[in-house]
């Protein structure tokens, strides 16, 4: 359904605009909102023929996914899906179900298993996997994407250099098979699929994106995954608004080109240098202060110094390319907040320079963020997945789990605050909920707040506000319409659906035609 003018009248549609706020009426032309406010004002003002009766659905902006791993998420669709597993058996046991299915020699690949909601409580070791796969090379990567184990067969064939930090010894000096951060990358990179494949499964993965009312995302990538990107765009497969989190690695590679932030055009967009500072709490890589529960002498992994961070930080500046900071725990934080202020002092608002998850986060590392002109870059999901008792942060965390991921603070400290997934899940409605309805006050936002985190948040953490985010005239005609309003009852999350998507105006997503592209 490729419409060039319309009307949307008789709907509860949420501009997010504190200008015309709520109203019953939008009018499109040419992709473009060209009018909102009440039906006869809009009627007026708009020539189009083609009227569309929402019958009182409601509309919002569509969500814009601030922190993504949307290629990897979409070769997952079609990989051995380990998210939700009840046990450590119930992963050996789908395991072993998919080596009776492969041909002997060829990979299996998994992800999403996490053993903080297991009984065990325990990582999944290379001799466990030897047993039922002796003759396919197994890697199964953990929900966080940090740490990954493998069996022997895969240990021969990645044949890791020596020199690779993260691969785990016994006491015994024994390869358990966990790999995290460094060898963890450097065994995924080894077996990345082909161009053509990725193609392939992208373009499942955006009709996924499409079903959950999403129509940008801030993807973290790598030079594979832009070509990817750059040949759908080329084939007229890539509608989906994409802004891109480039690894460290292709820092060069802008240097010599000199492409920097914003570069390119609609929907494929040059944005952020990502760079990895720690690790992650579920792998215990996360560089916090005072260790972890489970192991008080660990805190955690600085994955840069600060004469690295400054050296990335100055490269940057000069070229004018954003920033992405994966930073998790309060140490990383605090390095990344001094480094910052050392090199650019009060200079850090014109980059927007974006911190990455920001889970640990003290008071005053806020204030800091605030004065810089930081842009927060987190995730709801978290907590929902989490952030409860007995769960994930408390196990690694202990009581500091109730002080963790502090949206409030956030945002009512004036700072942008931007919402993405990192596909845990990919799913807009998941994290809405988790920080709506969160038992912790630190962490709870109204539904509007948190909309406008994952809407208007992502438009401004991307230098693009001007043309999305909220439903204003002379944006981009980006919106969803829902079957229920979430803003009644905030605790009924769980029941909205997708009723249809619209990006520049035209709907590429409808529930009764969900094979729509």
């Amino acid at each position: 359904m490729g419409l060039n003018s319309f009307v949307l009248f008789n709907g509860r549609i949420y501009t997010l605009s504190q200008r015309y706020g709520l109203v019953d009426a939008l009018a499109v032309e040419n992709g473009e909102i060209i009018a909102v406010g009440k039906k006869k004002d809009v009627l007026a003002v708009s020539g189009a023929t083609e009227k569309i009766n929402l019958e009182n659905k409601t509309v919002i902006p569509g969500f814009i996914d601030s922190h993504t791993h949307f290629i990897k998420y979409s070769l997952g669709l079609g990989r051995l899906n380990l998210n939700m597993t009840k046990s450590k058996k119930e992963v050996l046991e789908r395991v072993s179900q998919e080596v009776e299915r492969r041909r002997r020699g060829e990979w299996i690949i998994g992800s999403g298993w996490d053993e903080s909601i297991w009984p065990e409580k325990t990582f999944i070791y290379r001799k466990e996997l030897d047993k039922i796969a002796p003759e396919n090379p197994v890697l199964l990567e953990r929900i966080d994407g940090h740490l990954c184990t493998v069996n022997s067969l895969a240990l021969e064939l990645l044949n890791l250099p020596k020199s690779l930090t993260g691969v785990e010894k016994d006491s015994l000096g024994e390869l358990t098979g966990i790999l995290v951060e460094e060898a963890k990358n450097y065994a995924i990179e080894k077996i990345e699929p082909s161009i053509k494949e990725k193609k392939e499964w992208v373009v499942k993965g955006i009709k996924r994106a499409y079903s959950l009312g999403i129509t940008s995302i801030h993807d973290n990538v790598n030079s594979g995954d832009i070509k990817t990107y750059l040949e759908l765009k080329k084939e007229n497969k890539l509608k989906l608004r994409i802004y891109l989190l480039i690894e460290r690695k292709l820092l060069d590679c802008l240097e010599k080109t000199g492409f920097s932030t914003g570069f390119g055009d609609e929907p494929f967009k040059i944005g952020a240098l990502k760079i990895f500072l720690d690790g992650s709490i579920g792998a215990k890589t996360a560089a916090v202060e005072g260790g972890y529960v489970d192991e008080i002498n660990n805190e955690g992994m600085l994955l840069l110094s600060e004469k690295e961070l400054i050296e990335v930080i100055e490269r940057t500046k000069e070229i004018k390319l954003q920033l992405a900071i994966h930073a998790i725990g309060d140490k990383a934080i605090e390095t990344a907040l001094k480094t910052l202020k050392k090199v650019l002092n009060k200079k850090c608002s014109s980059f927007r320079h974006r911190i990455e998850h920001l889970e640990l986060v003290k008071d005053q590392q806020i204030n800091v963020m605030k004065r810089l002109g930081v842009v927060c870059s987190m995730q709801p999901n978290f907590i929902g997945r989490w952030g409860g008792k007995n769960q994930l942060y408390q196990l690694r965390l202990g009581e500091r789990y109730k002080s963790m991921n502090p949206f409030r603070k956030i945002y009512d400290s004036g700072i942008c605050l931007a919402f993405g997934s990192d596909m845990m899940p990919f799913n807009p409605f998941y994290g809405l909920n988790s920080t709506v309805n969160s038992p912790f006050p630190i962490q709870k936002l109204t539904m509007e707040e948190a909309i406008k985190c994952y809407t208007y948040g992502g438009s401004y953490a991307s230098f693009s506000e001007t043309v999305k985010g909220t439903l204003e005239p002379g944006k981009f005609a980006d919106f969803v319409i829902l079957s229920k309003d979430p803003f009644i009852q905030p605790e009924t999350l769980n029941k909205v659906k997708v009723v249809s998507t619209f990006i520049g105006g035209e709907q590429i997503y409808s529930l009764t035609s969900p094979d729509q592209e």
